[in-house]
C-alpha cells in the first residue's frame, strides 16, 4: 500500500509543473480610438520569477497606415538602473529590438509594465497586435520560457456619425415639424 500511495506522489509531481510560465501581453488587449487620437498600450509581464532581461525581437501593429508609434517608453517593473531601446518603423507597422536590461547583481519576482507604447490614430481600421521572437532571461544567465500570447487589436473609429445616424436624427424633427403645422 505504501509503494501505490508514493507511486501515485510521484505521478502528480509530474504532472504538476513547479511553476507557471510567465505571462507576456498587452494592456489594453483591445482598445477603441477615434482617427486623430493619442493612446498608450503597456507590455505587461506576469507571474515572473528573477527577470534580468527581457528581449521581444518584434512587436507588429500592422497593417501599416492605421496607427503611428510616437514613442517607446521603459516600464517602471525592472526598476532603476536598466539599458533600454528599440527602433521605431512606422512605414513597416513595427518595432524591432525592444529590449531591456538590469545592471545589478538579481533579477525582479512579480508583475508589472516592461514598455509603454504611445500611439497616434491615423486612419479607421482594425490594427492588430503582436509580439515574436521573445527572450526572456535571469540572473543566471539562463533562459525563462514565457507563455506564448501576447496579443491585441486597436480599432479605429472615424468619430463622424454613420448615415443611418442622421437617419434617426431626422425622423423625431419631422414629427415635429408636422405636429407644428397642425
Amino acid at each position: 500500500m505504501k509503494k501505490l500511495f508514493c507511486g501515485f506522489i510521484l505521478s502528480l509531481a509530474a504532472v504538476v509543473p513547479a511553476s507557471a510560465a510567465p505571462n507576456l501581453s498587452f494592456s489594453p488587449s483591445s482598445t477603441n480610438v477615434t482617427v486623430g487620437s493619442n493612446f498608450s498600450v503597456d507590455i505587461v509581464i506576469s507571474t515572473v520569477t528573477d527577470l534580468y532581461s527581457w528581449e521581444v525581437g518584434t512587436v507588429n501593429f500592422g497593417p501599416a497606415g492605421l496607427v503611428n508609434v510616437t514613442s517607446i517608453v521603459q516600464g517602471g517593473f525592472l526598476g532603476a538602473g536598466q539599458t533600454f531601446g528599440g527602433t521605431i518603423n512606422n512605414p513597416s507597422a513595427n518595432i524591432t529590438f525592444l529590449f531591456s536590461a538590469l545592471s545589478g547583481a538579481s533579477g525582479v519576482t512579480g508583475s508589472g509594465v516592461l514598455a509603454t507604447i504611445n500611439f497616434t490614430a491615423l486612419s479607421a481600421g482594425t490594427a492588430n497586435l503582436s509580439m515574436a521572437e521573445i527572450l526572456l532571461g535571469d540572473s543566471f544567465l539562463d533562459i525563462i520560457v514565457p507563455d506564448p500570447s501576447g496579443v491585441g487589436t486597436i480599432t479605429i473609429s472615424s468619430g463622424v456619425p454613420e448615415p443611418g445616424t442622421f437617419g434617426l436624427l431626422a425622423l423625431p424633427l419631422a414629427a415635429l415639424v408636422a405636429l407644428r403645422r397642425r
